[in-house]
């Protein structure tokens, strides 16, 4: 389910550009297809963090520091 996300959030950008690139774009086409990208980002999003809070639960205590320190820079 969570390699659709992805596939999902491109397909929904894809749709924008086309209706702009077909002229076929109206306040109510383009208030639908940027709802579809923004909820589609949500859960790519979402997807993502929740990836690393379980990712985070197979480290060690010491993997945990160093994977801190690379991705925030601190202790």
């Amino acid at each position: 389910m969570a390699s659709a996300w992805p596939s999902r959030l491109l397909e929904a950008e894809a749709k924008l550009r086309r209706l702009f690139a077909e002229r076929a774009a109206d306040d109510a086409a383009v208030h639908t297809a940027v709802g579809e990208v923004e909820r589609a980002r949500s859960e790519v999003r979402l997807v993502h963090l929740l990836t690393h809070l379980k990712t985070r639960d197979l480290l060690t205590d010491e993997q945990r520091r160093i994977y801190h320190q690379a991705r925030w820079g601190a202790p």
